[in-house]
């Protein structure tokens, strides 16, 4: 078994629902976690592979701001070099760039994952956050001294090589889900039932979601929307729907194995993401394959990496952006032709099982890695 440094800033936020999943139960390389620091004690991750700077108290928050100032960890090499990892994989860019003080410390290779706004959003966006501001500055860094990177679509990669990253660097590799968790129980019925999941923030498309179910709900005033989620634009999307909706529900952060239950009894999944002014947009989206999954349809924008995961007029339909009407017609479709919604549904199933599934994008990352090393091991 080789070890290998698994990176991410912050371990981890809620909607970081792959990056375990992605690392675990490996046939040849074995995850040590690594980060600034962990807010999430839920994760049954052994403990004793699980490395941060900052635990909470007054010092751990002094040594992950040096760390981030300066590259300076002298604790965190300290403790790692034990493992002798074989390289290190960084999710994000601002955390491939955050990791290369380690890297340069324990001389080994970094691969980075980029997932989205990293590489969508413009050089002047997020400027109040410093990870960006970092990111910005130490990218060309980055560039040369990474010796590999995966874009989890091929719209990521497309953005990448437009902010300079070296074609021949970068891989396409989608992260796949677990078929044995999203999987639907046909015991349970389905009900008149839309469902958003995802953070309530602009590039998300929530007032566009609640303008096309004001439109459903004039047809199918039984159809319920349930929002899944939060975020800064949550009030402002309560207000919004208590003033245009009828049949609602905000429901907040919620477990994956709640989003689960409410994926088995839904119709339609609708996030309808965005392209917004700082450039953010989305890099793929879990969510749509999640639910293609557990037998759901998706309406939504054809935004950035989203047509490669749902396949527009065959497992959901995608629309222009900001077509709100559009999103309507289509979730009305859906909702009222059985044939139509089970003809969607299978096709759905079927394609994630074939393209998507968890288990065989893990022996694909295993061979990344392998042929990664060896390449590596001839310079």
């Amino acid at each position: 078994m080789m070890n290998f440094i698994m990176f991410k800033d912050i371990l981890l936020y809620a909607t970081d629902t792959y990056f375990h999943i992605i690392a675990e139960d490996m046939g040849q390389f074995l995850p040590i976690y690594v980060g600034s620091r962990r807010i999430r004690e839920d994760l049954p991750l052994d403990e004793k592979r699980i490395k941060v700077l900052n635990k909470g108290t007054w010092f751990g928050w002094l040594r992950e701001a040096v760390f981030k100032t300066t590259g300076l960890a002298f604790g965190l090499i300290r403790a790692l070099k034990p493992y002798k990892p074989a390289f290190i994989h960084a999710h994000y860019g601002f955390g491939g760039v955050l990791s290369l003080p380690i890297q340069r410390s324990l001389n080994i290779p970094l691969i980075v994952t980029f997932h989205g706004h990293d590489a969508t959003a413009k050089d002047e966006a997020d400027n109040e956050y410093y990870t960006h501001r970092l990111y910005v500055r130490k990218r060309k860094i980055l560039q040369e001294r990474a010796a590999l990177f995966l874009a989890v679509s091929d719209f990521i990669k497309s953005k990448m090589i437009a902010q300079g990253y070296p074609e021949h660097k970068i891989v396409t590799h989608y992260l796949g889900i677990d078929l044995d968790f999203f999987k639907p129980d046909p015991t349970i019925p389905r009900k008149q039932l839309v469902l958003f999941v995802g953070r309530l923030v602009e590039n998300k498309g929530g007032e566009y979601l609640i303008r096309a179910m004001e439109q459903v709900q004039q047809s199918s005033p039984e159809t319920e929307l349930i929002v899944i989620g939060e975020g800064d634009l949550r009030e402002a999307l309560e207000v919004q729907a208590e003033y245009s909706l009828t049949n609602y529900q905000f429901i907040g952060t919620q477990s994956q194995e709640s989003v689960r239950a409410w994926l088995n009894q839904a119709k339609v999944l609708c996030v309808p993401s965005i392209t917004i002014e700082s450039g953010k947009s989305e890099g793929f989206g879990q969510v749509f394959i999640e639910a293609n999954a557990m037998g759901v349809p998706v309406v939504s924008f054809a935004t950035g990496g989203i047509p490669e995961a749902v396949e527009h007029g065959k497992t959901g339909y995608l629309l222009p952006e900001r077509d709100w009407s559009g999103l309507a017609k289509h979730i009305l479709l859906l909702i009222q032709s059985e044939s139509l919604w089970q003809q969607f549904s299978e096709q759905g199933m079927k394609r994630v099982s074939a393209e998507f599934n968890l288990s065989i994008q893990k022996k694909k990352l295993e061979h990344i890695y392998d042929q990664f090393l060896i390449r590596d091991s001839s310079m």
